[in-house]
């Protein structure tokens, strides 16, 4: 399983970073999209790197974790 960052920018609010351990990122894409209560904008991801870590920590923003509960463990 490989790490991805999730970007959602939700429509009232704003954009949130998530941090999913998964094989199938279009799968939890598909998820995050079937799970939300408020309209998404849009929806990406890109593979976890420690550079783009440290970007995020650098803004103080704060990573969600997303639990996939289809992936086995």
């Amino acid at each position: 399983m490989k790490d991805y960052l999730f970007y959602v920018r939700y429509n009232m609010s704003g954009l949130y970073v998530y941090h999913c351990k998964t094989d199938d990122p279009f799968h939890v894409m598909g998820e995050m999209t079937y799970r939300c209560f408020e309209h998404i904008d849009r929806l990406d991801f890109v593979e976890q790197t420690e550079s783009k870590l440290e970007y995020w920590k650098e803004k103080d923003f704060k990573i969600h974790e997303w639990q996939n509960k289809y992936d086995k463990k």
